[in-house]
């Protein structure tokens, strides 16, 4: 029985770093990023609040924001080592320095430090271009499967443990520590025992000398280390939510990391991910009814808003949520004659005349402009406030109170087209911070691997003069 994995005979030819589909993608993750750029600085109030936050985070947060990249680095590496091993006997310590030197290389354009792998592969360990390609082909199609496991896992999750979709932490740090979350994390977990179980069983089988697929075992290998870099994933998300005062669950951060782990398999390298991640956040939040990157006293507020809903049909802790504005002023639970101010609403400027009397006899003439008036025309101001209901542009009972600019209590909004940027905010500060505690990691380690990539290739290079 033939390998299953076998490759096709033959070696591709070295191609061309620059091509025009790479420059294409590479001027988009540019677009990209010049507009998450911009969009953080045009909500400044957002990320001098978020600064503030993680100014005053815990310092174990912080520690571990920074040092899980390391876990990352192992995990591709060990993904990277097992398939290539089929190839070439490559030494996994020679593999971590040449992932850590193509992470820093990949720093650059145009994804030079793969480029730079494929080489050192192919000079040091004869292992022909296409043959690398091939590992890489793999482990994507090993990325696909522990990302659809992550997937199946997180509803298995949700419904397993109603609970993991909430935090019972009552601060805005403290819910990364909350049962519920350890709970969630030891559930996603379980595949890792498995995927260990069922490597230990393959290698065993395959270790035969009658075996016709000795190296069948480095797919479940291979899997493995790719779910653990999954998970990775996942813990660092929450902690950088968290981090900028922002948190959200265990089930909302595996969320958003496989739309990050989607945009990453993309050609389009540079500045997907931020905005994949940050609208993933807005809707998962919005679809929820609380934002995934709320703080704590967004929450209250809403929670306020859902509980201090009345008989009478508002809430207490929000204007925006009197009883409708459309029935007859005597059927909104309060005398035709009772002042505004009465009714637990707020007179916009004391000069006013009472807005339920006729034209004319406010003090001022019918056609006298409203910024004329005392009052002030804003951009949420509905028609003439004293003209009839039915000429508003609206029919009086038909048209729902969301069409004519309000929001029900407890409504569920998804974001549109004009808040969507406000709303992705956080996610992108988030994904900017897990960027910057990358560097943190990247920079030392990818100079540190270079340097002994380059001592190493030295060193070869005078043994062969010798010989």
């Amino acid at each position: 029985m033939p390998d299953p994995i076998a490759p096709p005979p033959g070696d591709a030819p070295t191609q061309r770093i620059v091509t025009v589909p790479r420059l294409i993608f590479f001027l988009i993750g540019c677009l990209l990023v010049g507009a998450a750029v911009w969009a953080l600085v045009s909500n400044h109030d957002k990320l001098r609040e978020a600064w503030d936050a993680a100014v005053h985070a815990p310092a174990m947060l912080i520690a571990l924001c920074l040092l899980l990249p390391i876990a990352n680095w192992v995990c591709t590496t060990g993904t990277l080592w097992t398939l290539t091993g089929r190839y070439g006997k490559v030494g996994f310590g020679e593999m971590l320095g040449l992932i850590g030197s193509a992470w820093l290389l990949n720093l650059l354009p145009l994804r030079l430090g793969m480029i730079g792998r494929i080489a050192y592969h192919k000079k040091f360990h004869d292992i022909k271009v296409r043959d690398c390609a091939i590992v890489l082909f793999q482990a994507l199609g090993c990325s696909v499967v522990a990302l659809g496991l992550l997937i199946l896992w997180v509803l298995v999750v949700k419904t397993t443990l109603p609970g993991s979709a909430e935090s019972d932490a009552s601060t805005v740090h403290g819910e990364l520590v909350s049962g519920t979350t350890f709970r969630t994390l030891a559930l996603m977990c379980v595949p890792l025992p498995v995927l260990l179980l069922l490597f230990g069983a393959v290698r065993y089988w395959s270790a035969k000398p009658d075996s016709s697929v000795p190296h069948l075992w480095r797919w479940p290998a291979a899997v493995l280390f790719r779910y653990g870099d999954m998970l990775t994933w996942v813990v660092r998300y929450a902690i950088v939510f968290a981090i900028i005062g922002r948190p959200m669950t265990m089930m909302q951060s595996a969320i958003v990391t496989v739309s990050a782990q989607a945009a990453i398999m993309t050609p389009v390298q540079l500045g997907l991910r931020e905005w994949v991640v940050g609208a993933t956040a807005a809707f998962i939040g919005n679809k929820e009814g609380v934002p995934a990157g709320a703080g704590q006293g967004d929450r209250s507020a809403v929670d306020s808003k859902r509980e201090g809903i009345g008989e009478t049909g508002r809430a207490d802790a929000s204007a925006s949520t009197l009883a409708d504005p459309r029935p007859p002023l005597g059927e909104r639970g309060y005398p035709d004659e009772t002042l505004l101010s009465e009714r637990g609403g707020t007179q916009a400027a004391s000069t006013l005349a009472d807005p339920r009397a006729p034209f004319g006899e406010g003090g001022y003439s019918d056609e006298t402009p409203l910024s004329e008036r005392g009052g002030t025309q804003t951009a949420s101001t509905l028609a003439d406030p004293r003209a009839p209901l039915g000429e508003r542009g609206y029919p009086d009972r038909a048209t729902p109170l969301s069409e004519r600019g309000g929001t029900q209590a407890g409504e569920k909004r998804y974001p549109k087209a004009a808040g969507l940027l406000e709303s992705a905010t956080p996610g992108l500060m988030a994904d900017v911070m897990m960027r910057a505690a990358e560097l943190v990691i990247i920079l030392p380690v990818g100079f540190a691997s270079t340097w002994w990539l380059w001592r190493r290739m030295k060193r070869v290079k005078a043994e062969n003069a010798e010989s």
